[in-house]
């Protein structure tokens, strides 16, 4: 008899804690006694969503999923990995970035690759880079996970890391004739878009709450991260503003707002985000393929 693996095997009888309100629930409830909300259960998984909450899923999934990428990004082509400066240690080949869903005005504008607006934040450009942006990741997602809820913290970052994309691209497409300084981006890779939306969202946290200690402390590790953008080289400052107004911006939707129980299309929405990702990155690689 074939066996699932534990995280889609479906618990169908019992009680469990309603993703919402935390309270006890049957598992077949339509609608949580306590709280209101649909699918208290959802559909069997709910469990596995009070793991993912409890025990930093979206954490561990960054964390992993974007080392395996950039190791990836390093065995396609060996041959041209290389280091450029004392910093940009075991920097992958262009090529190998572009296959596995690099963005920028390249990608976006000549190749037509758009759904790599969602890939490029999985991807890095050297050892560096990784580390310190897993780093900040680290540091900055306990909090969000705790005044946001993982349902709609996976929303904030993806969508973050859409907006910091989208506006590297579009600048360094109509904003030729920029300094090199103020250019976006031609091709980018990095989680950092998507970690200055979450110094965004901490802001809006600590507007929204009151809490003026949070609100100054991530506005000026965010004003400090921007300060180290215009001091070294090759770094998306455009990116590292769109994220931090996305993840501004996003918490001020009525439905994305901290501390308020989640819903059930909220936690349908983080799943479409994570789906959509998981499903971008193969069609990069298919494509890339294709085109060669």
């Amino acid at each position: 008899m074939l066996t699932l693996p534990p995280w889609l095997q479906r618990q169908t009888q019992g009680v469990v804690n309603c993703y919402a309100c935390q309270k006890l629930v049957s598992i077949t409830a339509p609608t949580c006694t306590h709280c209101g909300s649909q699918q208290p259960g959802l559909w069997g998984y709910g469990r596995h969503f009070r793991k993912f909450h409890h025990q930093g899923g979206f954490l561990a999934l960054i964390t992993w999923g974007c080392v395996a990428l950039y190791l990836l990004t390093l065995l396609v082509n060996v041959r041209g990995v290389r280091t450029e400066m004392p910093l940009e240690i075991l920097v992958p080949d262009t090529s190998s970035l572009l296959m596995f869903g690099a963005t920028g005005e390249i990608p976006l504008f000549t190749l037509h690759r758009w759904w790599t607006l969602l890939t490029a934040a999985w991807l890095h450009g050297h050892v560096f880079h990784l580390g310190f942006n897993l780093g900040w990741i680290r540091y900055l997602m306990p909090l969000a996970l705790d005044f946001y809820g993982a349902a709609r913290l996976v929303v904030l970052y993806t969508g973050s890391a859409i907006v910091a994309a989208l506006l590297s691209s579009v600048v360094a497409h109509y904003g030729s004739g920029l300094p090199p300084l103020l250019q976006g981006a031609y091709i980018s890779v990095g989680a950092s878009g998507a970690l200055f939306g979450l110094f965004g969202a901490l802001v809006a946290h600590g507007r929204q709450t009151g809490s003026k200690a949070l609100e100054e402390t991530m506005a000026l590790y965010a004003g400090l991260g921007f300060i180290l953008g215009f001091t070294l080289g090759s770094v998306d400052n455009w990116a590292h503003l769109g994220g931090f107004l996305g993840g501004f911006a996003l918490a001020y939707v009525p439905g994305l707002r901290s501390r308020q129980p989640q819903r059930l299309y909220e936690v349908v929405l983080a799943l479409v985000c994570l789906g959509a990702t998981a499903l971008s990155l193969v069609v990069s690689v298919l494509h890339w393929w294709w085109i060669q």
